[in-house]
């Protein structure tokens, strides 16, 4: 199990269409606040964004795009976990790596 912080935004992230996406990040397991969500494990299908996150969008679509061509279902929201950032990286959004999942039915 991963303890994630969440961030729930919702808007048009997939070129017009609505979509759920939880914005995460990996906190200790000390960490005890309302915010604090634990994911059970579940099939997934990710893709890793290298850069500012404010292009995080583009690899959302990529990966709707894939789901939808090769009619796969997703079974929840897509999930933006960042791993490298600010604590990490600096100003350097460059090198700033997010992973985006969405579950999916096995």
């Amino acid at each position: 199990l991963q303890w994630l912080l969440l961030f729930r935004n919702t808007g048009s992230h997939l070129r017009g269409s609505e979509a759920t996406v939880h914005r995460l990040s990996p906190v200790d397991s000390s960490f005890d606040g309302p915010e604090r969500m634990e994911f059970a494990e579940t099939p997934a299908l990710c893709i890793y964004y290298r850069g500012p996150y404010e292009g995080t969008s583009t690899a959302i679509q990529a990966l709707a795009q894939y789901i939808k061509e090769n009619n796969i279902e997703a079974t929840g929201p897509f999930r933006s976990i960042y791993l490298e950032g600010p604590p990490s990286r600096g100003e350097n959004s460059a090198d700033y790596i997010t992973q985006i999942a969405v579950p999916i039915k096995a």
